[in-house]
């Protein structure tokens, strides 16, 4: 057996190594914009996290106590929304018709008080289950049941 490596093969360990080397590279700068990406997301999502605790502050002061007379709710992004209890004829009209998406987002449009519509429309383009969410969240506002859960 010889032990020797033909030209051919030396050209082609020449390519492998050339290829693997273009590969490492382009590893190493997909995980540079990665590193950079995460780092000014988490630069927007601190900012806007201070801008949010700041508007809770707002909040609380115009529309009373977190928790019963609003909720709050956060997107897996860490964006904040928050809802006040649906006026009783819009509850009505939910209840009427609660099988039906349109009726869930109505009602959630109606008592959504943070962030602004277009804010809001964006967020349920990206997370539409955020309707879901946000009902609940009503439900428990208009229903009482927050007083229970928490036992006061």
């Amino acid at each position: 057996m010889n032990d020797a490596i033909t030209d051919e093969e030396k050209e082609l360990l020449a390519q492998l190594e050339a290829a693997e080397a273009e590969r490492d590279q382009k590893r190493e700068r997909v995980a540079e914009k990665t590193r950079t990406n995460a780092l000014r997301d988490r630069i927007e999502k601190a900012k806007r996290e201070a801008a949010e605790a700041e508007k809770l502050e707002e909040l609380i002061e115009e529309h009373g106590p977190l928790g019963k007379l609003f909720r709050v709710l956060t997107t897996d992004g860490g964006h904040m929304i928050a809802v006040k209890a649906a006026p009783r004829q819009i509850w009505r009209r939910f209840e009427s018709g609660m099988d039906k998406s349109s009726a869930r987002e109505e009602l959630v449009r109606a008592c959504v008080i943070y962030p602004s519509k277009a804010e809001f429309e964006d967020l349920v383009n990206r997370w539409p289950g955020l309707i879901l969410q946000a009902v609940n969240e009503i439900t428990i506002l208009v229903t009482g049941k927050q007083q229970e859960l928490t036992g006061k």
